[in-house]
């Protein structure tokens, strides 16, 4: 995997723990509901680029959804894949569907507790959800958030050919399931998960009907293997969700995705959070940064409302 646009990390970006973010609750077989009044909201003010004209949002288009959190089940799996048997975290509505299905796309740090809440919370909204496990070749590494360079070495020895037949696997498992609607299946991930997401939607384009993508480092690098250069194979509408203080994407590489995106005529939306850092997501690091990570939330939910449903 391209790993040449991501310098060194300061070591602030550390694991801290916050309570009450609504991140996610529950980690056994059956998760109670999640936090209330969490609801897709329109009209925003702000000018992410955009293909094609004003984003949906300003133009009052995504749907305002009344949610009820659901009841889910979780699980692990292990999904069969080209050269070996991969751990993934599944999480699913305990009842009723079928569902729209989503691969939710670990960061560099591995599949820890906050990838797997992400699933869980996204599968509270009526989704399958399914997070691999792409260190699995690794030993099932969890990296802490304070060791950054064993995140770094890890993910240089990811081969782009491998992991995409990893993310295949996922895709293969979701529309197996009866409760899953497998032509209504969407990506989203963090950082290099990020990049995986985008890179999925340009060589999986008649599978993955939407994609959110996370501070996605890598994508717009000026460098042959950089996902933008994929990009006219996409058929899915794009999410993508920048940090304006992230010293690991520098904002010419936000930029080139956005006008390459924005040529080829492609359903491409972006928004770049004033103030945010890498990870701003993440309620677990030090970067997590509560307004933007709020927005993204709404403009994750709202995404996948208008396009999976």
């Amino acid at each position: 995997m391209d790993v040449t646009s991501l310098p060194s990390v300061p070591g602030a970006m550390m694991r801290r723990k916050r309570k009450g973010r609504g991140i996610g609750s529950g980690r056994g077989k059956t998760a109670g509901r999640g936090q209330k009044g969490q609801r897709a909201r329109t009209g925003s003010r702000e000018n992410p680029g955009v293909a094609g004209g004003r984003p949906a949002l300003e133009r009052g288009e995504w749907p305002r959804v009344r949610r009820v959190m659901m009841d889910i089940k979780t699980e692990s799996v292990r999904l069969t894949t080209p050269d070996c048997s991969m751990p993934a975290h599944l999480a699913h509505p305990g009842q009723g569907g079928p569902y729209p299905g989503v691969i939710v796309v670990m960061e560099a740090f591995g599949l820890n507790g906050h990838i797997k809440a992400v699933g869980e919370r996204i599968a509270r909204e009526g989704y399958v959800t399914i997070a691999p496990d792409l260190y699995h070749r690794f030993g099932n590494a969890i990296v802490g958030y304070e060791d950054i360079s064993r995140a770094i070495d890890f993910l240089k020895k990811l081969d782009d050919a491998k992991v995409m037949a990893e993310v295949r696997a996922c895709v293969d498992a979701l529309k197996m399931r009866k409760d899953v609607r497998g032509e209504r299946l969407g990506i989203t991930g963090f950082c290099m998960g990020g990049r995986v997401a985008f890179l999925a939607a340009a060589q999986m384009p008649t599978d993955i009907k939407a994609a959110v993508s996370f501070y996605g480092g890598g994508i717009g690098a000026d460098h042959p293997s950089a996902p933008v250069h994929q990009a006219e194979k996409i058929q899915a509408p794009v999410l993508a969700l920048w940090g304006e203080k992230d010293g690991m994407i520098p904002q010419d590489q936000v930029r080139r995705v956005s006008e390459t995106m924005k040529r080829l005529g492609k359903t491409y939306e972006d928004r770049v959070y004033a103030g945010a850092g890498h990870g701003f997501f993440c309620d677990e690091r030090a970067s997590y940064h509560d307004p933007s990570a709020k927005d993204a939330w709404t403009k994750l939910t709202g995404w996948f409302a208008a396009h999976l449903r």
